[in-house]
């Protein structure tokens, strides 16, 4: 899997923002039928689903820095709960952005080309919407290789997050795990998701999920380059700075700034780089991914904590994270 950097510059494009942001208000008027679907204009509908998104980076970001100084307290167990339900939150407007991403695709087809569907991908392949694969197909890696999974199982097969940390030595390594009930009955981290047993850090995990949103963005950009490329044959859809330059770069300052400190089964699993940079009068931004975790060293003696689960009447059986039948 090889993908190519992203970034953006303060100098070069204005602002730090995902770069559909940048196009969505450039489209032809007559090439738009958000008005006829009962829609926001598509630049309105993407930066409302950019400001939800990030509000919850800086959200989870906010307590994840936090939790550290309450382990150990009385409080602990309270502020990991307020910790995951921020995050079960964040991960589901996460999805629901991808969801806009096909809102901004439907205010380009004419209602009376399409039947109706409440599914707006069904409604895009009713209509011969030619872009919707290749879109899918370039954001799979992240849309239905992880985030779907853990979104799904939380909506529909009722998976709970559930926290853990790594500690000792002065280290603090905090993430979480999807529990479901397994193959044997024992309740623990879903064998679909979590391979061999194990779990998330928060921060790769935070890291993915901001590289994805401009990836996605540019994979928008390339749908409405082309779609419009096909209807309007002499017209070319250009940039235009349309938000603050500072917008979003408190909340870029904050992931960027986050260590990679990760789990042990994450040393050789690929991660995402975030890195903001200000050099005289530009402010830059570069994501990258696939990358090479950064310290690949992992201290040996560290202790597992957290990783609550709760007993009833007919659920007695569980699996702990990390934890190998057979090994001490």
């Amino acid at each position: 899997m090889t993908f190519n950097e992203i970034e953006r510059s303060l100098a070069i494009h204005g602002n730090l923002a995902p770069v559909a942001l940048d196009y969505l208000g450039s489209i032809p008027e007559n090439l738009l039928y958000h008005r006829q679907h009962r829609l926001r204009h598509p630049w309105s509908l993407y930066k409302i689903s950019l400001d939800q998104v990030f509000t919850g980076f800086e959200d989870v970001v906010e307590r994840y820095r936090k939790i550290q100084s309450f382990v150990s307290r009385p409080d602990e167990t309270r502020q990991f709960q307020l910790l995951m339900s921020s995050y079960k939150n964040f991960l589901y407007t996460l999805r629901e952005h991808i969801d806009d991403c096909y809102l901004v695709f439907k205010a380009l087809v004419a209602p009376k080309s399409s039947k109706p569907s409440r599914f707006q991908t069904q409604f895009l392949r009713n209509a011969g919407f030619k872009e919707l694969e290749p879109f899918e197909d370039a954001i799979a890696w992240y849309k239905r290789d992880h985030l779907a999974p853990l979104v799904n199982n939380l909506k529909h097969h009722q998976g709970r997050l559930r926290w853990l940390y790594f500690h000792g030595s002065g280290e603090f390594r905090p993430g979480y795990f999807l529990e479901q009930v397994g193959d044997d009955g024992a309740v623990g981290p879903s064998q679909t998701i979590h391979k061999n047993n194990t779990a998330f850090s928060f921060c790769r995990d935070i890291k993915l999920h901001l590289y994805a949103v401009y990836f996605i963005s540019q994979k928008v950009v390339d749908v409405l380059v082309s779609r419009i490329a096909a209807e309007c044959a002499d017209f070319t859809l250009t940039p235009r700075n349309r938000v603050r330059a500072d917008e979003f770069k408190q909340t870029l300052e904050s992931v960027s700034e986050l260590e990679l400190d990760v789990f042990p089964n994450e040393l050789n699993e690929p991660c995402a780089l975030v890195e903001l940079v200000t050099v005289e009068d530009d402010t830059r931004l570069r994501l990258s991914y696939p990358e090479d975790v950064p310290n690949k060293n992992f201290p040996k003696l560290l202790t597992i904590s957290g990783v609550p689960m709760w007993a009833d009447d007919f659920t007695r059986t569980f699996r702990l994270p990390y934890w190998q039948p057979g090994k001490p």
